[in-house]
């Protein structure tokens, strides 16, 4: 009787909706992810051999029950991943205007100072050769300079564009069946936290 009441339970939990995501094998049109073919993806991941966490960006190309294989580039190989070395799924949802002015503003600056402080030394040794040195020019054109290139920052900064990623679900509890011996089989459950 105990037995009944296990497999009653199991179906009870494989029939309810939303008790358990089960995971398909690669089978046309079924994925276990929000993510589809071609879709631009970013994963971040365990890496097996290593253990540090990776990340690629490519395109899906295909998933099973438990890897994915991902394009990266348009002429690169497929890397096939492990559903459990994935820590962040995201797709790409297109290009989009991200203006930062003051960033480019603040890099220009950078740039045009540092190229300023060396033109205005020579600058002032050449203000010497007339009889007396310079020494105001090093700090004028330290300014000029800084000044064009922040305004030139600036302009570059409101033209910039970003990738627009958005988090995706990845299947949490797979309901897997394993062959067993001597003819059986088992139920299997395994869950991501």
């Amino acid at each position: 009787m105990r037995g009944k009441g296990v497999v009653v339970a199991v179906l009870l939990a494989v029939l309810s909706p939303g008790a358990v995501t089960a995971q398909p094998t690669a089978a046309p049109g079924v994925w276990w992810s929000e993510a589809r073919p071609g879709d631009r993806i970013r994963v971040l991941f365990a890496d097996p051999a290593t253990g540090r966490l990776e990340t690629i960006t490519g395109h899906l190309v295909w998933e099973s029950s438990h890897e994915m294989g991902v394009q990266a580039g348009a002429h690169g190989s497929v890397r096939t991943l492990s559903l459990a070395s994935i820590r962040r799924l995201e797709v790409s949802k297109g290009r989009r205007s991200a203006p930062n002015p003051g960033r480019g503003a603040t890099i220009g600056a950078m740039v045009g100072l540092a190229a300023g402080i060396p033109l205005g030394q020579w600058s002032a040794g050449m203000c010497g050769l007339g009889g007396d040195p310079c020494p105001q020019a090093v700090v004028e054109m330290a300014v000029l300079f800084a000044g064009l290139g922040a305004a030139i920052g600036a302009l570059l900064g409101l033209t910039r564009t970003a990738e627009r990623w958005e988090s995706v679900g990845i299947g949490r509890a797979n309901l897997v069946f394993l062959p067993g011996p001597r003819h059986g089989f088992g139920i299997g459950i395994t869950v991501r936290f």
